[in-house]
């Protein structure tokens, strides 16, 4: 089947399917490159053949012949290392429009950074040591989000430097962030905290934690503003408000649990306040790349890319797109 250079066209799934394969001209590239290396080196020993000798004259027009041929194949096994530049646009269009569901993305400056943020927030009494370079700020329907990539933070509460040391999370053997279950020390934050202006104020503050070691109690609510949900949601969450709500929101507020549910199959600690006009959900261990995300160019396979950020991105839209229906 053909795919559509349509920028506006939604991938079908027999699309991204095809896409997830590797074109022709990608899988002949090593014969290309063979063919190309040997052309080009016989038509020079054919130059020199004929540039030597007059008798062999003929050897220059053979050799003019096989630079063309060399010359095309070299450019067939470059250009199979890319699709098409309108299907990457389109890849580029669409992943923007149907999975994100924005138009542009900006940087924070790094200068525009608050290390104090975390503790403003209430999310963890913790100041940031370091962000990473990438930080955004887009326009989602009418509400203005923003992602903080933390690198590293510090627990402000701990009675000594040997605890921070001994909690920060360092390399890829790092196990803290793993284990299910509530800890008494606050570990150190990192990972990525999604800030939801919401166009419309709340008036309730609830809270969503999940139980695990890389996610500290609220620093908000008492142990007796805890609500119980059902035993299955009790083993997962620490959930907190004080205001009785109306059963409509209760119904929504079990839809954004359940989305909750389905998002900490993706990430290794979720924390979650709502708060007037705000919104933070916290991602321990989990960042946002979105230049990476729009990288196309020389990328083969890019159906699986395109299913790749659905897979990852997808349940944490779900999650803001709840929290903005309450």
């Amino acid at each position: 089947m053909k795919i559509s250079k349509d920028i506006n066209e939604k991938f079908s799934d027999k699309e991204l399917e095809k896409l997830s394969k590797n074109t022709i001209l990608f899988k002949l590239k090593i014969w290309l490159i063979m063919i190309s290396f040997f052309t080009l080196f016989a038509s020079l020993v054919l130059f020199i053949i004929g540039g030597v000798d007059e008798e062999n004259r003929i050897c220059l027009y053979v050799a003019i012949g096989l630079m063309i041929f060399g010359i095309i194949t070299t450019v067939l096994s470059m250009v199979g290392n890319s699709r098409n530049k309108k299907i990457q646009a389109r890849y580029v269009n669409q992943l923007k429009k149907e999975v994100l569901g924005i138009d542009e993305i900006y940087q924070i400056s790094l200068d525009k950074l608050n290390p104090d943020y975390l503790k403003e927030t209430e999310l963890f009494n913790q100041t940031v040591d370091k962000f990473y370079i990438n930080n955004y700020w887009f326009k989602y329907q009418t509400n203005i989000i923003k992602i903080y990539n933390i690198q590293s933070s510090l627990v402000v509460s701990t009675k000594n430097q040997f605890i921070n040391e001994a909690l920060t999370i360092k390399g890829n053997n790092a196990f803290i962030g793993n284990i299910h279950t509530r800890i008494d020390q606050d570990v150190p934050f990192k990972g990525s905290i999604v800030e939801v202006e919401l166009l419309k104020k709340k008036e309730y503050i609830f809270e969503v934690r999940e139980i695990i070691d890389s996610i500290y109690k609220s620093k908000i609510f008492l142990e007796s503003d805890k609500r119980k949900i059902n035993d299955e949601i009790d083993k997962i969450f620490d959930i907190y408000y004080k205001d009785q709500h109306d059963n409509g929101f209760k119904d929504k507020f079990n839809n954004l649990i359940q989305s909750l549910v389905e998002l900490i199959n993706l990430v290794k600690g979720v924390a979650l306040i709502v708060k007037e006009n705000k919104c933070y959900l916290a991602l321990y261990d989990h960042y946002f790349n979105f230049e990476q995300m729009f990288l196309a160019k020389k990328i083969i396979k890019l159906g699986d890319k395109y299913k790749n950020i659905q897979k990852e991105y997808l349940p944490i839209k779900k999650v803001i797109d709840e929290i903005i229906e309450l």
